[in-house]
């Protein structure tokens, strides 16, 4: 038996919806921001500059061998998101403070120049797409400050998770100090008072939560957030955690200059594992500085 032979004719093509022949495979290649982890040294910079550029933060001059090309960053970069936050509505000074002040980590959603304008062609939504990046059950992690209660104590329980080395979860009572602190059921610990859980014996932990005294501050984030951070390979950090229930908070003070100046000093210092700064304040008849208030 014979069976006809095949001639392929491409001004017919072929009737298969399974085989799509497109000229420009990168026609429909949708914009991929790029998540990059600056990590630094103490009194070290990230090594590069940001500006505003035409309604966008666009990275400049990174330094060779800096933290900044070390995690991917490159010059016309255009930020997204600082420290999982978004930066679309935020003011260019506040953008910049918040990177200053994130301490040794700075986490940087980024969209390559291309990319950038490719998407700004065709009117995508960037907070949309930063968001689409991270998994529909994304949420950040929390950092929440729980004071105890002199009868019913933190109203939480840590119990470690079976098979699993040092990983814990935390289990509330109803309206405790810890779910009105912003602890919820289930949450996984993963840090406690600085501590990052991982390295702890749960004897250990149970320890530390017994010696916190009135208050114990601690890192949580639900199961669902976790496999996001766990499949983008990003580290669980306070630094990128919302704050809840926090004893102190920033405040702006609004001073008016006299004729001495501000009436302040600042004077930073350094010691053993810490930083201080103190705070002169000059008296009622400006004649002299007052005893110092202390800061971290």
């Amino acid at each position: 038996m014979e069976f006809p032979r095949f001639t392929f004719n491409p001004k017919e093509g072929i009737d298969n919806p399974a085989l799509v022949i497109n000229d420009d495979p990168e026609s429909n290649k949708s914009p991929m921001p790029k998540l990059c982890h600056l990590k630094r040294l103490e009194g070290q910079g990230f090594g590069f500059h940001l500006r505003m550029s035409s309604q966008s933060f666009e990275i400049i001059d990174v330094e060779p061998w800096s933290p900044a090309e070390h995690s991917g960053l490159r010059d016309g970069d255009r930020v997204l998101e600082v420290n999982e936050e978004n930066v679309n509505n935020m003011d260019f000074n506040k953008v910049v403070r918040k990177i200053q002040s994130c301490g040794l980590h700075l986490f940087v959603l980024v969209l390559r120049r291309e990319e950038y304008e490719q998407a700004v062609s065709i009117g995508v939504n960037m907070q949309m797409l930063a968001k689409a990046s991270k998994g529909d059950r994304w949420s950040r992690p929390r950092l929440c400050h729980i004071s105890r209660h002199p009868e019913h104590g933190l109203g939480m329980s840590i119990i470690s998770v079976q098979g699993q080395k040092g990983q814990y979860v935390v289990s509330t009572v109803t309206d405790s100090p810890a779910e009105k602190a912003g602890v919820c059921n289930g949450d996984r610990l993963i840090w406690i008072n600085g501590i990052m859980v991982s390295t702890l014996t749960h004897s250990i932990l149970s320890r530390t939560v017994k010696k916190s005294g009135d208050s114990v501050t601690v890192l949580v984030i639900d199961r669902e957030s976790e496999c996001c951070y766990v499949r983008r390979k990003m580290p669980i950090l306070p630094v990128v955690a919302e704050c809840c229930s926090l004893p102190h908070t920033a405040k702006t003070m609004h001073l008016v200059k006299g004729r001495n100046g501000y009436g302040f000093l600042l004077r930073q210092e350094k010691l053993a594992g810490t930083q201080r700064t103190e705070l002169y304040i000059l008296d009622q008849n400006e004649t002299r500085w007052v005893k110092p208030l202390t800061t971290s």
